[in-house]
């Protein structure tokens, strides 16, 4: 048997605190063109709630599921010519069963981490930036155009170190800004909310009491 790593799980489809467990996996061996990563915190999206409780489909096939699609961490071990080299820190996406202590992901998916940027912030930041980022290039938004932020009130980034388009919110609460304007990704850093939404190795599924 290889090397053991512990991974977050979800042995069946329904409510995440009543499927997920943590389970110790054999870990898939590295290959060229693969970069081995210990990591630190794990981005939590909708997708990973959604996939668990079955909505995006129950699959048995597909038990145990495994849940986070970006991470960050420390390089491990990396074939020589393929980027990062051991001892790196790293974020990673897209990769598959991010809710684990040590993942192996495509050497194209592993991304050097500024030393400026904690590993918890990195972890949520690549899912959603990649979505704005599709979302700019794809309508062709530009610094003219207003865009509607749903969940305005959460973390969130943009393009704005290139031009600042105007996002307006949904007004779902008082307290929250009607308008929003100049968005920036050192904004999206101060969030607060960003640290909630990860998941460190540390952690254990909460049970029902």
């Amino acid at each position: 048997m290889g090397r053991m790593t512990r991974k977050l799980v979800a042995t069946a489809f329904g409510a995440p605190r009543e499927v997920l467990t943590v389970v110790d996996v054999e870990l898939p061996t590295a290959s060229v063109g693969t970069v081995t990563v210990d990591v630190r915190a794990a981005g939590i999206n909708p997708f990973d709630v959604k996939s668990v409780q079955g909505v995006m489909g129950e699959d048995p096939a597909k038990l145990p599921l495994q849940i986070g699609n970006e991470c960050s961490g420390v390089v491990r071990e990396a074939a020589a010519g393929t980027g990062p080299a051991a001892g790196d820190r790293v974020v990673v996406y897209p990769v598959s069963g991010a809710f684990a202590e040590t993942v192996v992901a495509p050497a194209a998916s592993v991304h050097t981490l500024p030393d400026t940027v904690d590993f918890d912030q990195a972890a949520g930041l690549l899912l959603a930036g990649v979505t704005a980022y599709d979302l700019v290039e794809t309508l062709d938004i530009t610094e003219t155009d207003t865009v509607l932020v749903h969940g305005a009130a959460q973390a969130r980034s943009d393009r704005s170190r290139w031009y600042s388009p105007s996002a307006a919110g949904p007004p779902s609460s008082r307290r929250r800004p009607r308008r929003i304007t100049r968005l920036s990704v050192p904004s999206a850093r101060r969030q607060s909310t960003i640290t909630r939404c990860c998941w460190t190795p540390s952690d254990q599924p909460r049970r029902p009491r």
